[in-house]
């Protein structure tokens, strides 16, 4: 009817797809909007996202706003709206980089291996957030840390330094 308004909100969210050929390398979505990373370098850029996440489990957490709609920062590099066309160099996919368990500043020591599907443990781990609470976090990651001993990915020693680095880790939001 007349005088009616209809308002329509799309909440993005910063989201990670993983090629389909090799878990590894991966592509930064805002909603459904590709974001390329701007670069002159000839290879594969290398990021480490999961260090930064919060019981949220959020790839804000790991990247700022950059001053313009659709335009973030990490690891130092501006992420882009792929669509603008300008004559910038720039990257569409970018490499995992995540050599070690480690939950904010709780590092375990322990390798981040992958299972035979290439994804990792922080892959899988992080694929179940958000958690409700730092007790919530830590019994996921006892379970999942549970089940890699049996594949052959963590010793019984590596099992209790990555529950304990969850133990404790601070994960509250940092925002």
């Amino acid at each position: 009817m007349r005088g009616d308004r209809v308002s329509v909100t799309a909440p993005y969210r910063l989201r990670i797809e993983r090629a389909l050929d090799d878990p590894g390398v991966r592509s930064v979505f805002h909603g459904p909007l590709l974001l390329v990373v701007r670069s002159d370098a000839t290879r594969f850029r290398t990021f480490s996202f999961y260090k930064d996440f919060t019981l949220r489990g959020d790839l804000a957490d790991a990247t700022r706003p950059a001053g313009r709609p659709q335009h973030f920062t990490t690891h130092g590099l501006n992420l882009a709206p792929f669509h603008l066309a300008d004559d910038a160099r720039y990257h569409a996919y970018s490499r995992r980089a995540e050599p070690l368990v480690v939950f904010g500043t709780s590092d375990s020591g322990v390798p981040n291996r992958a299972r035979g599907d290439g994804l990792t443990f922080l892959d899988v781990l992080w694929e179940q957030a958000p958690f409700a609470s730092s007790g919530g976090f830590v019994a996921a990651v006892r379970t999942l840390a549970g089940t890699w001993p049996a594949e052959g990915l963590f010793t019984a020693a590596e099992w209790d330094r990555v529950v304990s680095a969850a133990v404790s880790a601070d994960l509250r939001s940092r925002s």
